[in-house]
């Protein structure tokens, strides 16, 4: 490179001072010394020319100086200028490469974006629709070209979902996060489905919220699903509750009928007039205690008759005979013990089985005396009664027969008396009337 210079304003001011300075000087030493002025003329060339040759020596030596400086700084310069453009150039490509690299993670995003199988949608603070995928043109059939930059209101919104979405909208740009929300949306052919949502907000590299995002699955079948479900599950409480109830009620039912069995029961072996067992439970009981394998002297059956029982009866009418059979029914009772067992054998005439054979005797002492002494106001009733006891391979009929002998032989006797059976086989202490 080539540096034109020209003198400067300061130095040729400084060459006409000493032009100015030398002819004054020679005026002055012409006036003094008488010489021939053209010698003072050369004379004075000549020292200007030596002046001038010297100051030229010394500019072109500070020319060269500044011309070395100026080099080294242009040099200086030109190394920087080239660092700084290296640089650029390095930050130009980190750039290139650095868009590149946005743009194929936007394509990336696009991509994935456009083929999640779920209904996605962006969204700014206003509910303007940003980007829509497939999958949400699918589910509400609208195209993308169809409602990017249109308000969301305009398009699926129900209007009585409108202040909740703004408000949901002002939530999500302060930072929420909202998952599993259920709203009724309106598809583009004017259907309504329920659709779940997923919504946040989406943030710059700053972390300032730009927008929002919505995930949505369409839940109406799950939603009817559910629905007939919990109507099932209605239906079936129902179904229990009422199965409860018919339960308890046959509960109810089968206690009552297991009541009324036992009073079957009970009427199937007590006798109706008297209280006591009837004649078929006294049978069943008889063999039972025969049958059983208890020794001869184990039971004793006191066979019992009210005395005049029929010329009773047809004096003072079947009412006042049948007053008088509970009569001695009921004395029958208290004198029993709970291991005997007092029976209406028929008719006038009752059976007692005593499981303690050694008060035998005793108790039908006692029975007679209870009865004689028993006030009434149709006048003094006595009754009659046979003992027997049991003996080794005694039948229950066997023993009915020998007491009913023995009550035989106290009405022979004159009644209101016992007698004890002399059977085939005698038991006991044997005891006269």
């Amino acid at each position: 490179m080539q540096i034109a210079f020209f003198p400067s304003n300061h130095f040729i001011a400084q060459e006409i001072l000493v032009v100015t300075t030398n002819l004054i000087f020679f005026q002055s030493l012409w006036r003094h010394i008488k010489v021939d002025p053209l010698v003072w003329i050369i004379i004075s060339g000549v020292i200007f020319w030596i002046g001038s040759y010297l100051r030229n020596r010394s500019y072109q030596r500070h020319i060269h100086t500044l011309s070395e400086n100026l080099k080294l700084r242009l040099e200086e310069q030109t190394a920087a200028l080239a660092t700084q453009n290296q640089e650029l150039i390095e930050a130009n490509e980190a750039l290139a490469q650095s868009e590149e690299i946005m743009l194929a993670a936007q394509a990336r995003f696009e991509n994935i974006f456009h083929a999640v199988p779920v209904a996605c949608y962006t969204y700014d603070r206003e509910g303007t629709i940003m980007e829509w995928n497939r999958a949400a043109e699918d589910l509400y059939g609208y195209r993308g070209d169809e409602v990017l930059q249109r308000s969301m209101f305009d398009l699926f919104v129900e209007e009585d979902e409108k202040n909740r979405i703004r408000d949901l909208i002002q939530r999500i740009f302060e930072g929420e996060y909202f998952n599993g929300l259920e709203f009724e949306e309106q598809l583009a052919d004017g259907t309504i489905r329920y659709v779940r949502t997923n919504t946040f907000p989406l943030r710059d590299p700053r972390g300032h919220v730009i927008a929002g995002i919505s995930a949505n699955l369409d839940v109406t079948e799950v939603r009817e699903a559910n629905q007939a479900m919990q109507a099932k599950n209605i239906e079936l409480a129902n179904y229990v509750e009422l199965l409860t109830s018919s339960q308890n009620e046959l509960e109810i039912k089968t206690l009552e009928l297991t009541e009324a069995n036992k009073r079957l029961e009970r009427l199937a072996i007590i006798d109706g007039l008297t209280g006591l067992v009837n004649h078929r439970h006294f049978q069943e009981k008889l063999k039972n205690k025969l049958s059983g394998g208890h020794d001869e002297s184990q039971i004793a059956l006191i066979m019992v008759d009210v005395d005049h029982f029929k010329r009773f009866n047809d004096r003072y009418g079947h009412p006042a005979g049948d007053e008088t059979l509970r009569n001695v029914a009921s004395i029958l009772k208290q004198c029993c013990d709970s291991s005997d067992i007092a029976a209406r054998y028929g008719g006038e005439e009752f059976a007692v089985i005593v499981q303690n054979t050694s008060g035998a005797v005793a108790l039908a002492e006692r029975i007679r005396c209870e009865v004689m002494s028993c006030s009434c106001k149709y006048g003094p009733i006595t009754i009659s009664l046979g003992i027997a006891y049991s003996y080794a391979g005694c039948s229950s009929d066997e023993l009915v027969e020998l007491a009913d002998n023995a009550l035989y032989q106290s009405k022979q006797n004159g009644r209101n008396r016992w007698t004890v059976s002399s059977g085939p086989v005698k038991c006991g202490e044997s005891l006269a009337a």
